[in-house]
């Protein structure tokens, strides 16, 4: 049995001819080819989220009494949308700017505008109605909510990874190697391809007879990307 000093001095020996030896010109390190790979799942999701636009604009030589209209007028529209509790109503501007005339002002312009979002796409239609007769429907878009994009997303990251897995594999198998390993990896969600508008000539219309408009909220494209590289094995 060596001795502790007799033992360190067996290993103070041994560690330079180790090192000495991996480092040995004769025998290089090899080094395994590295591939670069992505995979993308994609789902069409139906949008489940509106947001309408109502506004009033009037004009008038006075600028105070045009703000005064527009006033009354996009107040009654509140209180009548007040009847939704289901809805979420925010202003999103309030713009009152000079109408030019050979280098003076001749009228004013003053505009208000409501936001109204909904999950309840027949509550958001009954709600643009009973506020038209006070307010012009300027628009409606329809979207994918956080929550549903969330989930979806969470859902598409167990089909990409494994789209992933798959095409690592069948890099392997081409290349003849007996494994891989993954190096790095990467998760990155697409935003949706589009957001639904409402046709404008059914705005028009409905603008026109103040007629609760049939609301269809169509879909959006969600996608989510893996990407990455492996590391073959190679024999």
């Amino acid at each position: 049995m060596l001795k502790p000093a007799l033992l360190m001095a067996a290993l103070l020996v041994a560690a330079p001819a180790l090192a000495a030896e991996a480092t040995e010109p004769g025998k290089p390190t090899i080094t395994q080819p590295t591939v670069s790979l992505s995979a993308r799942a994609s789902r069409a999701v139906q949008n489940d989220t509106a947001s309408a636009s109502l506004f009033v604009e009037r004009e008038d030589n006075d600028a105070a009494k045009a703000s005064e209209a527009v006033t009354l007028q996009i107040n009654k529209a509140h209180t009548a949308l007040k009847d939704f509790p289901e809805l979420k109503v925010k202003t999103a501007g309030h713009q009152a700017y000079p109408i030019w005339d050979k280098n003076r002002i001749t009228r004013w312009r003053v505009r208000h505008e409501l936001l109204v979002d909904a999950a309840d796409f027949k509550a958001l239609s009954k709600a643009i109605g009973a506020a038209q007769p006070y307010a012009q429907l300027g628009g409606i878009q329809f979207s994918v909510s956080a929550k549903l994009r969330e989930t979806t997303e969470s859902q598409m990251i167990q089909e990409a990874s494994a789209a992933f897995q798959r095409r690592a594999d069948l890099v392997r198998q081409s290349f003849g190697a007996k494994a891989y390993r993954i190096k790095e990896i990467a998760v990155q969600a697409g935003e949706p391809t589009h957001i639904v508008p409402m046709a404008r000539a059914q705005m028009a219309m409905a603008a026109a007879e103040a007629t609760p408009p049939m609301l269809e909220g169509g879909s959006n494209e969600i996608s989510l990307t893996i990407s990455g590289s492996v590391e073959l094995t190679m024999p």
